[in-house]
This record gives structure tokens, C-alpha cells and sequence, in this order.
């Protein structure tokens, strides 16, 4: 997978890997981290732009 398409969501007392796109369809949305260096990071849509759906 390239960088910036899997993290890490905190559920139920656990941590686990989930997609960008499973991280913008949560309601509310998990805490989520960085699968590389655990540091906070958020989901992001597709933007009108053209730039791809991603974590930062």
C-alpha cells in the first residue's frame, strides 16, 4: 500500500489498521495514527483538485 492510505484506529480499547476509506465513513470518527511512526494524523477526502483521499 503507498504511505499515507493505512493507519491505526483506537476501538474499543484496542489499536487496528483501517483504510482511508473506512476512516472517512466512521461516525464519530476513531482516534487515528500513523502506522509508521504512531503520531496523530487525520482523514482527508477527496478533494475537487484532483488530490487523492489520504492521511496527514
Amino acid at each position: 500500500m503507498p504511505k499515507g492510505v493505512i493507519a491505526g484506529a483506537f476501538f474499543a480499547g484496542v489499536w487496528g489498521e483501517v483504510s482511508i476509506e473506512q476512516a472517512l465513513q466512521f461516525d464519530p470518527k476513531p482516534l487515528l495514527r500513523c502506522a509508521e511512526c504512531h503520531g496523530r494524523v487525520f482523514a482527508h477526502k477527496d478533494y475537487a483538485d484532483g488530490a487523492a483521499a489520504a492521511f496527514e
